[in-house]
C-alpha cells in the first residue's frame, strides 16, 4: 500500500495503528504453522463495520451476487466468529491462511478449525481447494459456509448454509475451548 500511494511504509503503518488503537479496524494475522506450503505473512485488515467503511468510501449498497457481496459476507462472518470468541472469553487465535501459490482459507480458528466463506448458491470442487490444501497441514475441522439451502458433505468438508453455521457456532459446536 505504501508503494502504491508513494507514502513511506512507516507512515502507512502509523495510520493503520491509529485505526487499530481507536477500534475502527483490526488486523487479522496470518496462520503461519504451514509446513507443506509457504504461507504469506502479511496481515489482513477488517473495519469494525463493513457498511460504515463502504459509506465513508462513497460506495453504493452491496448488490447480491456481486464480488462486493462475497467480501461483505466474509467480513460479516468474521465479526460473528470474533464476537463468539470475545463473548466466551476464549483464548483462541483467529487467523487467515494464504500461500505464495494462491491457496487461501478465510479463517483458521485455534489451529483446529478452518472456515471458508463463499457467497454462492452452489459449491463446486474449485471452491474447496483451499480447505483441502489446509487439511494437508493437519487442520481436520473443515467448514465451507455458503448460500446453499441444505447442509451436505463434500469429502472431509462440511458445507453449511450460513444460518446453520451460525446456529452451530453459537451453540458451541464449531469451536471448543
Amino acid at each position: 500500500m505504501a508503494q502504491d500511494s508513494g507514502v513511506p511504509r512507516t507512515t502507512v503503518h502509523e495510520y493503520f495503528s491509529i485505526l487499530y488503537d481507536t477500534f475502527l479496524a483490526f488486523p487479522l494475522e496470518p496462520w503461519t504453522q504451514s509446513s507443506k506450503r509457504k504461507p504469506v505473512k502479511t496481515n489482513k485488515m477488517y473495519f469494525f463495520d463493513v457498511g460504515v467503511a463502504r459509506s465513508v468510501a462513497g460506495l453504493p449498497l452491496v448488490e447480491p451476487k456481486s464480488r462486493d457481496f462475497g467480501d461483505a459476507m466474509e467480513h460479516w462472518l468474521m465479526h460473528e466468529i470474533k464476537s463468539y470468541l470475545d463473548y466466551h472469553d476464549a483464548d483462541i487465535e483467529l487467523n487467515y491462511w494464504r500461500t505464495s501459490t494462491g491457496f487461501e482459507v478465510d479463517f483458521v480458528i485455534g489451529n483446529r478449525v478452518a472456515v471458508e466463506v463463499k457467497a454462492k448458491n452452489r459449491i463446486g470442487d474449485d471452491d474447496c481447494k483451499g480447505l483441502l490444501a489446509i487439511a494437508e497441514e493437519g487442520i481436520d475441522d473443515l467448514y465451507l459456509v455458503s448460500l446453499e439451502s441444505m447442509a451436505r458433505r463434500h469429502g472431509k468438508i462440511l458445507i453449511l448454509p450460513w444460518q446453520d453455521f451460525l446456529t452451530k457456532l453459537w451453540a458451541g459446536m464449531i469451536i471448543s475451548s
